[in-house]
C-alpha cells in the first residue's frame, strides 16, 4: 500500500459515531500511510467528512448532522449494499474496515473537496444558461445527474433509478399526516422525530414545527427504515409548544417533495402521462429549483408530460421531475387528468386568485 499522493490541504476528518477500536484503528491508519493527507477533527463544525459506522445505533443521526452541515460522508457497515440503497450518496464500504479502499475513498473524496474549492476561489458563481439560479452542488442534490428518458415510451421499461417511493421519506409521513388532518379535521402530530411536525387542518392547512431547514434537509433526503418509530397521532392544539413557528403545509410539502426526490418521480408515475397544474406553489414561502418558473408557467397553461413539458422548454428532464414531484404532493395537479401515484389531499375549500383567472380565460376562449 502506498500513500495518497502530496495534497494542497489535507482534509478534516470528523469520527462522528465510531467505536473506540475502530477509532484507533483509523488514526493509525491516517499516520502511516496519509499523515499529510488527513486529520482527525473534534469539532463538527471545521469537518469535511464525516465517518460513520451504520452497525451502531444513532447512525442516521450523525449522516442528518453531516447533511445539515453540507459535509461528506464516509460510512462502513457489514451489509454495506443495503445501506447503500437506503443512504443513496453516501460512500458505504464494508466491514472490516480495510485501509486500502477508506484510504482511496479518502483519495477521491479530498481531490472533489480541493477542486470545488479551487473553482470558488478562482470566479464567482455564474448563473447557469440553462436557467439555474442554484450553485451546482445544490443543484446535484436537488435534482440529480441522471440522463433523459426517450421522447416516446418504448418496448423496456424506464430504469428503476428515475423513480423513488415517497413512503420511505418523511415525504411519505409528512402527505398521510396532511391527509389525515384534512379528511378528520383534526390536527395530526408526526410522532418519533428529533423535533415537531404538527399539521393543523383549516381554510390553508398549516403546519407547527420547530424543525428549521438545515435539520429538516437532511431528514428529508435520507431514507427512513420500515421498522422506525415514526408514527401519526391526533394532538391538541391548546398544548402548542414554546419555539414552534408556522408555515403552510403545501409550502413544506414542497420543498420536502424536492428534497427527497433529487430529480426524479414518484414510483408509479407514467413519465409520458399529460399533466396539468391548477395553481402556482408560493415560491415566497419556499424555494424554486432550476427552470421552476417556467415549468410552472407553462404547466398551468398547457397539459404536458413530464417529458413533453421538458422537450418544449429544451431542458433536462430530472428539472421537470423534481417539479412534478413537489407539485403532485402539494395538491398542485388537477387529478381529473393527473393518474395521481398517492391519494390526493382533500380539497381545503382554497382556490386561489391565479387558478381563477386561469379558469376564466379558459372558458372565454
Amino acid at each position: 500500500m502506498s500513500a495518497l499522493s502530496p495534497p494542497q490541504a489535507a482534509v478534516r476528518l470528523l469520527l462522528a459515531h465510531v467505536g473506540s477500536l475502530d477509532m484507533k484503528m483509523i488514526r493509525l491508519t491516517l499516520d502511516r500511510l496519509a499523515r499529510d493527507e488527513a486529520v482527525v477533527v473534534d469539532d463538527a463544525s471545521e469537518a469535511d467528512i464525516f465517518v460513520v459506522d451504520l452497525d451502531r445505533p444513532g447512525a442516521e443521526v450523525a449522516i442528518a448532522q453531516a447533511g445539515a452541515r453540507r459535509c461528506q460522508v464516509v460510512s462502513y457497515s457489514f451489509r454495506p449494499d443495503a445501506h447503500a440503497e437506503r443512504l443513496p450518496g453516501s460512500r458505504v464500504l464494508g466491514k472490516p474496515l480495510h485501509a486500502d479502499s477508506f484510504i482511496a475513498t479518502l483519495r477521491r473524496l479530498g481531490t472533489a473537496l480541493r477542486a470545488s474549492a479551487s473553482r470558488v476561489t478562482r470566479a464567482p458563481r455564474e448563473e447557469s444558461a440553462l436557467g439555474s439560479q442554484m450553485p451546482a452542488e445544490a443543484e446535484r442534490d436537488v435534482c440529480g445527474t441522471a440522463d433523459d428518458l426517450p421522447a416516446q415510451p418504448g418496448r423496456i421499461a424506464p430504469p428503476a433509478s428515475v423513480f423513488f417511493d415517497p413512503a420511505h421519506y418523511l415525504l411519505g409521513h409528512l402527505h398521510a399526516a396532511t391527509r389525515t388532518a384534512i379528511e378528520q379535521r383534526r390536527p395530526s402530530r408526526i410522532t418519533g422525530l428529533p423535533g415537531v411536525l404538527d399539521i393543523v387542518p383549516g381554510t390553508m392547512p398549516t403546519v407547527w414545527t420547530s424543525v428549521r431547514d438545515p435539520h429538516l434537509r437532511p431528514l428529508s433526503m435520507v431514507q427512513i427504515p420500515r421498522d422506525s418509530a415514526i408514527g401519526i397521532a391526533p394532538f391538541d392544539p391548546a398544548a402548542r409548544r414554546d419555539g414552534q413557528f408556522t408555515l403552510s403545509a403545501e409550502s413544506l410539502l414542497w420543498k420536502t417533495a424536492l428534497w427527497a426526490c433529487r430529480g426524479r418521480l414518484p414510483v408509479g408515475t407514467d413519465p409520458w402521462q399529460p399533466v396539468r397544474m391548477v395553481g402556482w406553489p408560493d415560491f415566497t414561502r419556499t424555494f424554486s429549483t432550476p427552470h421552476a418558473y417556467r415549468l410552472v408557467a407553462l404547466w398551468t397553461r398547457d397539459t404536458l408530460s413530464p417529458v413533453e413539458i421538458a422537450r418544449h422548454l429544451g431542458i433536462p428532464q430530472r428539472y421537470a421531475f423534481a417539479v412534478y414531484s413537489a407539485a403532485l404532493h402539494a395538491g398542485l395537479f388537477d387529478t381529473t387528468i393527473v393518474q395521481p401515484v398517492l391519494a390526493p389531499l382533500p380539497a381545503s375549500g382554497r382556490v386561489s386568485m391565479l387558478s381563477r383567472i386561469l379558469r376564466k380565460l379558459r372558458h372565454a376562449d
